[in-house]
């Protein structure tokens, strides 16, 4: 799988996941690792709070790099909403 095709971001025993960047999919997974280690179970609309918070660091953290071919079109245009 190519790299610059997916995200993710974890937050304590939460873990996001985004993939499929490059085709402009921006659908959050959601895993609670302290019960389901092999990330089974999407719990995202269980918890839009903590998806939120996972954009904000996305949104946040993401730098544009100078190389046009890593750039990834749906990151670029979060980050400058």
């Amino acid at each position: 799988m190519n790299i610059l095709n997916m995200g993710a971001i974890r937050i304590g025993d939460w873990k996001g996941v985004r993939l499929n960047l490059l085709k402009g999919n921006a659908t959050w997974s959601l895993y609670d690792l302290n019960t389901d280690e092999k990330e089974q179970n999407d719990v995202a609309v269980n918890h839009p709070d903590i998806i939120q918070k996972m954009i904000a660091i996305s949104k946040k953290e993401h730098h544009t790099l100078e190389l046009s071919r890593f750039i990834i079109p749906v990151l670029e245009e979060e980050r400058n909403k």
